[in-house]
């Protein structure tokens, strides 16, 4: 009698712990509601996996379709790509669409999910190559980090698994090295030259043909930058390029597809002295057809130009571009959107559902075409600043400068915002920041006018002197307006020097100035009118007026009141369409 009463409560008590944990895992899952509900997508999931662990149970169909929903609208709004995490919901995906096919009172549900897996197809292809990284396959890490660092612009994961995969293999020592030549706009971290070549040289150690490859082009070209540079070295470099031929050649036959891709370079990069047009389409052909997104987009390239012994080929261009689209060569999308608005081949649609695409991927320059589409209202769209905004700033928190310095612009002007010059500054410092040349542009002009502060030719004169030290021409003949202000003539007459050898008017213009007042040099009407001319000719209005002037008056040309009034009449057009 007591042994069975002793059952009796053991059931009571594992019934009434069952009951309770039911319902604490009921509790769970609508904490998991609520917050999804709020948008709170991160705790929705941990308060889903808490429903799983109480019930010691995964796949219940309501907990999977709710976590189906989370995790999508989690990367939905994600500022990256995590191809881990859409890996796990494809993979959720389908275990939902297997579990609970034929079960109609989930329809609805089973559609959502259907649509959402379909909305992560573009990614199907990295399914394996997740599975094997994360099972601790080196080769996959690789593979999967070249997706992060070319395809989705995602640096840091990339750095993480080439960190993961560097102990045994070369090609990831190689790949640090190519993260440490690139900015890191994102996460603010410049080129380290230096350290990009102690490991391109600890990767050739190991006979990595990319790796002298890359060496050379480094000494071909020479780097810089204000952190760092590298000295050019022509011979150095031929040296790289033959060692990178003779190692590549050796192991193409292995059938890499990365290093038969190197062969394709090796034929095609100039600085290698091996172009071979035929020889390098071959090349591309034999690692497009190993499934090789570079080798597929360089002959994409090829048909669209009529390049490498090819002729130009709309039809193969296309074909060659989606090929590399589907193998992980998102970069494509901007190649097309950039293809659709040629004006051979214009179709503003295509461009812009294209540039769309891009931009989804995570590429600053399709966020930036997109913010222009919508400021200005032309792509094939209306104009819409409020979307012009969301896209420049996607594109300025990915890096792109020139979307910086559209924001500086925008808040300087009040062109769909309130006018405020401190954010027009904080925008163009951000470029500027970044080594960009516009954004030093822009910051001195901003002390130069004193439309927006007060006006400071030292400080302004200082951020055109940054753009000019990197040959920007616009800067230069800036810095030659303050020397021209400040009486330095000596020096303005050599910051127009440059631009003045590439015909630009503005500089053509100054120095005929200079010889016309006689600042700093002989008064010399005659060389005066020579620049002034030329200036004119280029379109310049101030030019044409002066121009109309020295005909007029005869300074350094005959006089002729005739021709000087056609020159006025040039200038009252020109100004009136400026």
């Amino acid at each position: 009698m007591q042994k069975g009463l002793l059952f009796i409560i053991l059931g009571l008590f594992i019934f009434q712990t069952a009951f309770s944990q039911d319902a604490i895992a009921k509790l769970k899952f609508e904490d998991a509601e609520e917050a999804y509900s709020k948008g709170d997508y991160a705790t929705a999931l941990s308060k889903l996996d808490d429903a799983e662990k109480i019930l010691d149970k995964k796949n219940i169909p309501k907990i999977l379709y709710l976590r189906i929903m989370a995790q999508s609208k989690q990367l939905a709004t994600a500022s990256s790509i995590d191809l881990e995490q859409i890996a796990l919901l494809r993979s959720n995906c389908k275990t939902y669409l297997i579990d609970n096919e034929g079960n109609t009172s989930l329809e609805e549900k089973y559609r959502d999910v259907y649509k959402t897996l379909e909305g992560f197809k573009d990614y199907e292809p990295f399914d394996e190559m997740v599975k094997g990284a994360k099972a601790g396959n080196t080769k996959d890490m690789v593979k999967l980090a070249k997706i992060y660092r070319d395809a989705l612009t995602n640096i840091p994961k990339a750095t993480e698994w080439l960190l993961a995969a560097k102990h045994k293999e070369a090609a990831a020592i190689r790949m640090l090295g190519e993260v440490a030549e690139r900015w890191d706009y994102e996460n603010n971290i410049k080129p380290d030259y230096k350290k990009a070549l102690t490991l391109y040289s600890e990767a050739y150690a190991k006979n990595d043909p990319l790796a002298m490859y890359l060496t050379g082009m480094m000494y071909y070209y020479g780097r810089k930058s204000m952190k760092d540079s590298i000295a050019k070295d022509t011979v150095l470099a031929a040296d790289f390029f033959a060692r990178s031929f003779a190692e590549g050649l050796k192991q193409a036959q292995a059938g890499d597809d990365e290093i038969i891709n190197l062969m394709g370079n090796l034929y095609s990069t100039p600085a290698a002295k091996r172009m071979d047009h035929n020889e390098s389409f071959n090349w591309y052909m034999k690692a497009a057809e190993k499934g090789n997104a570079n080798a597929m987009s360089n002959l994409a390239y090829a048909y669209k130009s009529g390049s490498e012994g090819v002729p130009k080929n709309d039809e193969k261009a296309i074909y060659y571009y989606d090929m590399a689209i589907a193998h992980g060569g998102f970069w494509c999308m901007n190649m097309l959107a950039s293809y659709y608005r040629n004006k051979e081949t214009l179709n503003q649609k295509k461009a812009l559902e294209w540039t769309a695409k891009a931009a989804e991927k995570g590429f600053f320059y399709a966020m930036s075409n997109l913010g222009d589409a919508y400021y200005y209202g032309n792509k094939g769209v209306d104009a819409d600043y409020a979307l012009a905004l969301s896209w420049y700033t996607k594109a300025a928190k990915k890096g792109s400068t020139y979307a910086m310095n559209q924001l500086g612009d925008i808040y300087y002007s009040g062109w769909g915002v309130a006018k405020n010059y401190n954010t027009a500054k904080e925008w163009y410092l951000k470029a500027a920041d970044r080594e960009n040349t516009t954004g030093y542009l822009n910051l001195g002009y901003l002390y130069y006018t004193g439309i927006a502060f007060t006006q400071d030719l030292n400080v302004a004169l200082n951020w055109f002197l940054k753009g000019a030290e990197r040959n920007d021409s616009q800067c230069m003949i800036k810095c030659a307006d303050i020397y021209l202000d400040l009486k330095q003539y000596d020096k303005a007459m050599e910051s127009y020097a440059k631009p003045l050898e590439k015909g630009y008017s503005v500089a053509l213009l100054g120095v005929g100035v200079m010889y016309y007042k006689g600042l700093g040099v002989k008064k010399d009407y005659e060389k005066a009118f020579g620049y002034i001319l030329q200036a004119a000719q280029k379109n310049n209005v101030d030019a044409m007026q002066l121009v109309a002037k020295l005909y007029m008056d005869g300074d350094g040309v005959k006089k002729d009141k005739k021709i000087g009034a056609e020159w006025q009449a040039k200038y009252e057009v020109a100004k009136a369409k400026k």
